[in-house]
């Protein structure tokens, strides 16, 4: 994939790779542009090298988690999340990729889902903006100028009265932690052909083996096998990182540019975005982590989907 050139004083983000931060983008500066080992010199804007001098933190950033600052949402945007949808959530100094579950307080308020903690968070309105990706140097879904924008109220006047209609189905009954977590684990059976989450929101095969304590199972994968290769490898997970088999209803004849999928990449399902709709069935699949896209066939597809609350829940369609 083609690198995006950048100069010093460009505003950007940079996408983290570490442990408990992966996904989430940081705002900064460059503040010396790109050097023969790919990388950029970034100032971040929220994060610090020590909390006493409260200096900002500049580090060297391959030139590949690099992206300029996506445009501002357009106000028919702004008010235009709907459950299911994509979205960033600024949370704890980083703009986070989640999907909409709830609407509250007349759309004030929203539920998201995220999938690399699996956790679910409410979240101001003023908090949240579309998702879009960096693609081929051009952002996907393109934002929507001013002229689109009332275009798409016109097209679509009842909007604001259809994202009241799920809030006043789910308000009213919000259940405690304890019992989410009753009704998480109330489906797991021993000897279950189960899903697994592994790096980066990749998913496994693999059969629950036996309840290990009230939050997690053993698990032993049906594709992957220990470190001498002799025996299939078995692990202990917590119950939020273990789902069913997602269901292939609706099947899909065919799949949407900028329509969310899972692809299968070495025994594992990762999430990705059409990029590209290619002749006989084919597709260039794009993979935000690696910043890759790959091309695969129909049969190597099928649309992602999150388990949130004990359903299923698909990410709609960019438009």
């Amino acid at each position: 994939m083609a690198e995006t050139h950048f100069e010093k004083g460009d505003e950007v983000e940079v996408c983290s790779s570490e442990e408990g931060f992966r996904g989430a983008w940081f705002s900064g500066k460059v503040v010396k542009a790109v050097n023969k080992n790919k990388k950029v010199y970034i100032q971040y804007d929220n994060l610090v090298e020590d909390e006493k001098t409260l200096k900002p933190l500049k580090e060297f950033v391959d030139v590949f988690n690099v992206r300029p600052i996506p445009p501002h949402d357009s106000d028919s945007e702004k008010n235009n999340h709907k459950i299911s949808d994509s979205v960033d959530a600024f949370y704890e100094d980083a703009w986070w990729e989640g999907v909409v579950t709830k609407i509250l307080e007349n759309g004030n308020k929203f539920v998201l889902y995220f999938r690399d903690s699996k956790e679910e968070l409410e979240i101001d309105k003023d908090k949240l903006r579309v998702h879009r990706e960096w693609v081929h140097g051009s952002w996907v879904p393109p934002p929507l100028d001013e002229e689109q924008s009332q275009q798409q109220e016109k097209e679509h006047p009842q909007h604001q009265e259809e994202i009241q209609k799920p809030h006043l189905q789910v308000e009213e009954q919000q259940p405690q932690q304890q019992e989410e977590e009753i009704v998480q684990s109330s489906w797991i059976k021993v000897g279950d052909t189960v899903e697994v989450t592994g790096f980066a929101g990749s998913w496994f095969d693999a059969t629950v083996v036996k309840k290990t304590n009230e939050n997690k199972y053993l698990i032993e994968y049906l594709n992957l096998k220990s470190e001498d290769e002799t025996k299939l490898l078995r692990k202990e997970v917590e119950i939020k990182c273990i789902r069913p088999i997602p269901p292939c209803n609706p099947k899909l004849e065919s799949y949407s540019l900028l329509q969310e999928v899972d692809a299968e990449i070495s025994n594992g399902w990762w999430c990705g975005v059409v990029s590209k709709v290619l002749s006989d069935s084919k597709y260039i699949v794009f993979f935000r982590e690696s910043s890759e896209e790959l091309e695969y066939d129909h049969s190597q597809l099928r649309p992602h989907q999150d388990w949130v609350g004990g359903k299923w829940v698909r990410a709609s369609v960019a438009p």
